[in-house]
């Protein structure tokens, strides 16, 4: 049975990625250790726009022009205003420039992905194996399981820590901003508006864990 849940009006939170919260999960949940002890959400070096910029238009055949906003977009979209802006839906040019972004950039194709997030219970509830919901926007995620097991526990009291796991290779739809965002120890990674799977859920302490796949190309 095709159980399909529209995320993208159930999950509609204050959190970054489109509908739902981003695997970053609060921005304030960056000064917040994780459970060795280590800050994952100290700033670090990350490569300049022009850089980036020069980098992109040479593999992703777009002018220097074209790349240096693409480049200036996904940085801002790395910051705290640049996220709210666009998972709101105030900038959607913003959303769009990311889409592009990610369609002329190396593909991920690195392992798995995940996904930290904060969820109402009554839409947890909603979420079984075999549902399948939207992220009708550019979403965040990572490479780092430490990373998303930090941002589904800091969340706020009066929602479930949730963490989705993607399965499955990602190549065509998805590329990291690890040497772009603010943020590089995150090991985050851009992926483009999906339609999910669930494909099983697994229990790990107060955490609910969805393993999903991607089922729209």
């Amino acid at each position: 049975m095709n159980n399909f849940i529209g995320l993208s009006s159930i999950l509609k939170l204050s959190l970054k990625g489109g509908p739902g919260s981003g695997v970053r999960g609060h921005r304030t949940n960056r000064d917040k250790p994780n459970s060795n002890g280590r800050g994952h959400f100290n700033t670090v070096s990350r490569m300049d726009i022009a850089s980036g910029a020069s980098l992109l238009s040479k593999e992703g055949k777009v002018s220097i022009e074209e790349a240096k906003e693409l480049i200036g977009k996904v940085n801002g979209y790395s910051a705290l205003n640049g996220y709210r802006d666009i998972s709101s839906g105030r900038d959607k040019e913003g959303n769009k420039k990311l889409e592009r972004f990610i369609s002329v950039s190396p593909k991920w194709n690195g392992g798995p992905l995940y996904r930290g997030v904060g969820l109402k219970l009554e839409v947890l509830q909603e979420l079984k194996n075999g549902s399948i919901f939207n992220y009708s926007g550019v979403s965040s995620w990572t490479s780092d399981l430490g990373v998303g097991k930090d941002f589904a526990r800091f969340i706020s009291a009066d929602k479930e820590s949730v963490m989705f796991k993607m399965k499955g290779k990602s190549s065509n739809y998805a590329t990291s901003i690890k040497h772009l965002s603010r943020y590089p120890n995150e090991g985050e990674v851009l992926m483009s508006k999906s339609k999910l799977k669930i494909l099983s859920t697994a229990k790990e302490g107060n955490t609910t864990i969805f393993t999903v796949k991607r089922v729209n190309g």
